[in-house]
């Protein structure tokens, strides 16, 4: 059994014992990135805020399933919800293809640090449609507050309400 010699670094306190003030463990650097200011949208298809929503099926397979939402920050309007076993870089991309058909271009997109959000692939995407991505600072979902509303209504009113035992049968009522 290995000895230990000095107990105190165990309860926080510095090696001398004397306060607890005066030791600190190994650090993380901190991930710096830059702040841009969170502008309201001047009218309706200006921009548009994106986000995943988790859940399960209660099918066979007890699947997890993930839910693109994204909204319009100008009308307040759900466009687009659609569930899938993962979302990919790829499948977020085809999603937004479609709405862009429908709705025509807008000028940002607003959404979190996933790791589809933070993809090459979409920003590509973006530089072709000329829409800018406005990121959320992290740990800051409130920034996000329009989407992250609608994924509490979306849980409330829906899938709260019953349980789903298909994928398809979830995005039939989405």
């Amino acid at each position: 059994m290995p000895s230990i010699t000095n107990g105190c670094t165990a309860f926080g306190l510095s090696p001398d014992c004397t306060s607890p003030d005066s030791y600190r463990g190994p650090r993380r650097p901190r991930i710096r990135r830059d702040y841009q200011e969170l502008l309201p949208p001047d009218g309706i298809n200006e921009g548009w805020a994106m986000d995943f929503l988790s859940d399960w099926v209660v099918g066979p397979n007890q699947q997890s399933v993930r839910i693109i939402n994204v909204m319009d920050e100008g009308s307040r309007k759900a466009m687009w919800a659609e569930a899938h076993s993962s979302i990919s870089a790829r499948k977020l991309i085809e999603v937004l293809d479609n709405l862009v058909e429908v709705r025509g271009c807008h000028a940002y997109i607003r959404c979190d640090y996933g790791p589809a959000f933070t993809s090459h692939q979409l920003r590509q995407w973006a530089n072709y449609h000329n829409v800018g991505l406005r990121h959320i600072q992290p740990g800051k979902p409130s920034q996000n507050g329009i989407i992250e509303r609608l994924n509490k209504t979306l849980r409330v009113e829906c899938l709260n309400q019953c349980w789903f035992t298909s994928l398809e049968e979830l995005n039939d009522q989405l």
